[in-house]
């Protein structure tokens, strides 16, 4: 079995979504990534964060074993290397418990975090300002190339 897997995503591309399930976690290579959940109309998008070079995704789904909790959406091209869950979970196994659990929790606190932005509409402007100016900019780049 393969432990890592390189993968791409064209820009626009839905990496995952809210609610489904999840069997990997993503490590970005080259790109960005807008992470974000859908506000409470489900139609407007309340930033979390944008993910680079040598940042990962999914993290919370695998660790949990619950569906994602946000979504991520490729805002330029994308190389990512792909970790299978059995894998993780085969390193996790040879971790000292304490250590898993403390990470779970910390994965837990995060992703109650999230919740109560999407409950509340809450959204950081910077971010989503910063989200728009890299979609803006690769539209251009696109165009010019």
């Amino acid at each position: 079995m393969e432990k890592f897997t390189e993968v791409k995503f064209k820009s626009g591309d839905l990496i995952f979504q809210e609610k489904q399930g999840s069997d990997a976690l993503f490590i970005i290579k080259s790109g960005q990534v807008q992470i974000f959940r859908l506000g409470k109309d489900r139609e407007s998008r309340i930033p979390l964060g944008i993910a680079g070079s040598g940042e990962y995704l999914g993290e919370l789904s695998v660790l949990l074993g619950q569906p994602h909790s946000s979504n991520a959406l490729a805002l330029t091209d994308v190389v990512a290397v792909q970790l299978k869950k059995d894998v993780i979970d085969d390193q996790l196994k040879n971790s000292p418990p304490w250590l898993v659990g403390m990470v779970k929790g910390l994965v837990s606190k995060l992703q109650r975090t999230n919740e109560i932005l999407r409950r509340n509409n809450l959204v950081d402007e910077t971010l989503a300002n910063t989200v728009t100016a890299i979609e803006d900019n690769h539209k251009r780049s696109q165009k010019a190339g």
